[in-house]
């Protein structure tokens, strides 16, 4: 079978819990996956989620009851091509409840990222995705501790494309949203980074115009009140430091610099390591480039 992972958190208990999608249980259509793991690697148990279409976890977060949140996307259940599924499970993996979100019968709803937020409930990001024209929004979506919709917020316009990669609760209460903006007849996309209010409303907007295919995927709040985002530009990492207006000091996406020097290694789950061979890890210059490497040695 196909076993995709998306999404990995450390747990409470020093654990790691993964959240992606498999067809190994049901040998045919992928299906939610969950699976937790010891510090070591280990398997402690799995489950998997969905019915008889397509439905792939993308994002998991460990809930303050010590259950887990998941989200994604799935077309088993709804009216639309693809709906965004939620699901609660409890701190064994057993689901406690299902929720679906979009059900709109030429509009495709997909999601990357789920966070609890502060009183308890959920923020869920997302896109939609218009068929008639092709054409994609943000979609955010603020839901209480049972999952049912608080409100719900779109960003863009029916002309352009804007897909989504991550959001954050601001220490203010509203949010950070980091993606994509691509704008109908121009040819590379851009990084979109927008701050909303505690309803979702838009307080600012920051749009960095390259020369290349720029995707925003991650964005965190700094402890100067700023914030730091990553993504991709061209086929290289960037790495942007703006403060809490939304300014950038420097509005240029750093590139690789001849004189840089190593500051640290880390594996792909952040942690600080010393080198070694044959393992996927993250070099971080102090230019502010991050290099991923794997150098083989037999």
């Amino acid at each position: 079978g196909q076993d995709v992972g998306n999404s990995i958190q450390e747990t409470s208990d020093g654990a790691f819990i993964v959240c992606g999608y498999t067809n190994s249980f049901s040998n045919t259509t992928p299906n939610f996956y969950l699976l937790k793991i010891n510090s070591f690697g280990q398997l402690l148990w799995e489950n998997d989620f969905g019915g008889g279409g397509s439905d792939m976890g993308m994002a998991v977060e460990q809930t303050t009851d010590g259950g887990y949140i998941i989200t994604g996307s799935g077309n088993s259940i709804g009216v639309g091509p693809d709906d965004i599924y939620l699901i609660k499970t409890d701190s064994n993996g057993s689901q406690e409840w299902f929720k679906n979100y979009g059900a709109i019968a030429d509009t495709a709803f997909v999601s990357y990222n789920v966070e609890q937020t502060s009183d308890g409930g959920y923020i869920v990001s997302g896109d939609k995705n218009y068929w008639a024209n092709n054409s994609w929004d943000i979609v955010l979506l603020k839901l209480d501790t049972l999952g049912d919709i608080e409100w719900e917020q779109t960003f863009g316009n029916l002309m352009d494309s804007e897909t989504l990669g991550f959001v954050q609760q601001t220490n203010d209460g509203g949010y950070i949203i980091s993606g994509t903006k691509g704008v109908s007849g121009a040819t590379n996309n851009n990084v979109w980074l927008i701050k909303t209010d505690i309803n979702g409303l838009e307080e600012w907007s920051w749009e960095y115009v390259g020369v290349s295919d720029d995707y925003g995927w991650c964005v965190q709040q700094t402890s100067d009140g700023g914030y730091v985002s990553t993504g991709s530009k061209g086929d290289e990492l960037y790495l942007l430091k703006l403060n809490g207006h939304g300014n950038a000091s420097n509005t240029t996406i750093p590139l690789p610099s001849s004189n840089k020097q190593l500051i640290k290694i880390v594996d792909v789950l952040g942690r600080e390591t010393p080198f070694k061979p044959n393992t996927p890890l993250l070099y971080i210059y102090n230019d502010g480039t991050v290099e991923r490497k794997m150098i083989i040695k037999e």
